[in-house]
Order: C-alpha cells, then sequence, then structure tokens
C-alpha cells in the first residue's frame, strides 16, 4: 500500500540532514505502507518569518505535509520568543487556510558538555519546546516530538545532540515522522491507512 504525499520543509539543518538519509519512500517499518514523497521542497523558517510575502508562491502551492522546525531559531536568540510565537501562529494559520497539515518538530534537549554556552542553549531549547507546545494548541497543528522519541537511546549513543547527528538518530527521527504522518494524514490516504 503507497500513498503520494507532497512535503514542504521549513528548512533546520537536523531536519534537512535526516531527511536526506531517507528513502524517498517512508515507511514505518520494513514491508509497511510507505509514503511516497512527490515533492519536497525546502525553504529558510528566518525568511519566512522576517517575510512571507516573498515566500507568497511557494506557500501558495498544494502542500499535504509542511514540517516546521524550530532549530533555525536555536542560535537566532536575538529574536524576542513572542516575536517568533506571532511569526509561527501567523505562518501555521496561513499554511491551515490551504489545506496543508502542519506538524512543529521541537528541539532534542541533548548539548554537548563541552559547550561553553550549554547553559543558554538548553534555556532557549526549554523555551522553544514550550513555545512548539503553544502553538500547537492554539492552532491545532501536530507536534513531532523529536526530543522524547530521541531522548530513549540518548545523545552520547546516538551520537546526537540539538544540532544533529548521525545515521541512527536520521532512522528514529524519520521514522517518527513517517509516523506521525500516516496518523495526520489518514483520511487523505485511505488504502495506505487501512
Amino acid at each position: 500500500m503507497v500513498g503520494t504525499v507532497r512535503l514542504l520543509l521549513l528548512q533546520g539543518a537536523p531536519e534537512r540532514a535526516w531527511l536526506c538519509h531517507a528513502d524517498p519512500s517512508l515507511r514505518a517499518a520494513p514491508g509497511a505502507a510507505a509514503l511516497v514523497v512527490e515533492r519536497m521542497d525546502s525553504l529558510p523558517l528566518e525568511r519566512l518569518l522576517e517575510d512571507p510575502e516573498s515566500c507568497a508562491r511557494l506557500l501558495g502551492e498544494r502542500w499535504d505535509l509542511v514540517l516546521l522546525p524550530l532549530s533555525p531559531q536555536l542560535e537566532n536568540r536575538e529574536a524576542p520568543l513572542e516575536e517568533t510565537a506571532r511569526g509561527l501562529l501567523r505562518v501555521v494559520a496561513q499554511l491551515q487556510d490551504r489545506d496543508a497539515q502542519v506538524v512543529l518538530a521541537n528541539l532534542f534537549r541533548h548539548v554537548p558538555r563541552a559547550r561553553a554556552d550549554r547553559a543558554a542553549l538548553l534555556s532557549r531549547i526549554r523555551e522553544l519546546n514550550a513555545l512548539a507546545r503553544r502553538v500547537s494548541h492554539e492552532t491545532g497543528c501536530f507536534l513531532l516530538d523529536l526530543d522524547r522519541e530521541l531522548a530513549h537511546e540518548g545523545g552520547l549513543r546516538l551520537e546526537a545532540d540539538c544540532f544533529g547527528g548521525g545515521a541512527r538518530a536520521a532512522e528514529l527521527a524519520v521514522a517518527e515522522l513517517t509516523r506521525l504522518a500516516f496518523e495526520v494524514l489518514a483520511d487523505r490516504l485511505p488504502e495506505a491507512a487501512a
């Protein structure tokens, strides 16, 4: 059973790398139903938040699923959280008005101990993850809980942190995205959901 999905990734470095590891057919498990990514475009989240008009063409297309990672906001500590919240709420509403299912991806809370700014990064991650929950509650968009999924195996074992990771981290992240995509798109992919 195969369903076709048009995926827009609002660019985050770890998520882009993880999806590059993935087969174009996203499978929840070997031999399971697959979502075939018909087209995947990417767009820098910062550009979208700062100047949504410049992204109107891409946003105006029909997308089944839009993955909105918060990783670009991690190092952008100058951006006030409330300003980011307003931008995210606006973007999610605009995408939902075009019948796209929107998925916010939170951040993995593992930060290497050697980083001098470790405490500040952990604080920013907690704030952004709380923001993801808030935007999800206010808009009804879905939450891809990468923090929970990757924490089961841990950052050291996965050789992963808030900035990305290797093949195993990618495998877990893509599997969780695929599971969520089947859940979110079940009514649009009846044969894949059966």
